[in-house]
Parts: structure tokens; C-alpha cells; sequence
């Protein structure tokens, strides 16, 4: 049974967590805006839940696993979150990587409607 997020925080952990479950597409609805505007590193922006499914699908193809260790959270205004934390992969050839990365959320209304990741995935990407 999924829970609908509380506070800006809850709702930027969730959708990590859905990512790290493998449950994106269980709780989009509760979690991201309709015209969520997403952009994860180099990779095309993306304007809606359907877009930010396909970017989530096709960096998915290369990983096997993958968990977010969040090590700060930081609200500094109405409704952003600040996310860093180090994501751990598994490769489906077996190699395990953790990079850094920093996400930057802003909950409005209770749903992500703008979502930021900053990091260099291309390790994890690559042959």
C-alpha cells in the first residue's frame, strides 16, 4: 500500500525510494506533477510523468540494481528539497559503482513538479 508523501522531504525520499523499488510507475501519480519538468545530467529535459518514465526506463537498460543512500537533506525554501547522496549500481555485467550525486527537488501542492539530478552517470552507462 503506498502513502501519499506529507512534507516536501517525504515526497522527494518517495521518489527516490520508488526508483531504488523498482516502483516508479506504482506511484508516479502520487508523487509527480503532470507537467513535471525533469532533467538528470546531460540527458534530454523532459516535461511530463510519460517523459520522465522513458529517461528512467532508457538509463535503466545498462543497471541491474540500484539504491540511493541519501547523506543530507536540506529544505532551504517553500517546498525545495536538497538531496545528496551516493548511488550505488549494479551493472547487468556484474560491476558495482557508487557515485555522487545531488538531486534538487520542488514539491508544490504536494508533487514534484520540478526535478534536477546533477551527476556524471556515464561510468555506469558505458561498455
Amino acid at each position: 500500500m503506498t502513502t501519499i508523501p506529507r512534507t516536501p522531504t517525504d515526497t522527494a525520499r518517495s521518489v527516490l525510494d520508488a526508483i531504488d523499488n523498482g516502483d516508479l510507475e506504482g506511484v508516479i501519480d502520487t508523487v509527480l506533477a503532470e507537467d513535471v519538468h525533469v532533467r538528470f545530467g546531460n540527458f534530454e529535459p523532459t516535461s511530463t510523468r510519460a517523459g520522465f518514465l522513458a529517461t528512467v526506463q532508457a538509463s535503466g537498460a545498462s543497471i541491474a540494481g540500484i539504491r540511493h543512500e541519501v547523506l543530507e537533506v536540506w529544505e532551504p525554501e517553500d517546498g525545495a528539497v536538497v538531496v545528496t547522496s551516493d548511488v550505488h549500481y549494479r551493472r547487468v555485467d556484474g560491476q558495482e559503482l557508487t557515485l555522487p550525486a545531488c538531486s534538487v527537488f520542488r514539491v508544490r501542492d504536494g508533487l514534484v513538479h520540478d526535478y534536477r539530478v546533477y551527476m556524471d552517470i556515464n561510468p555506469v552507462l558505458a561498455p
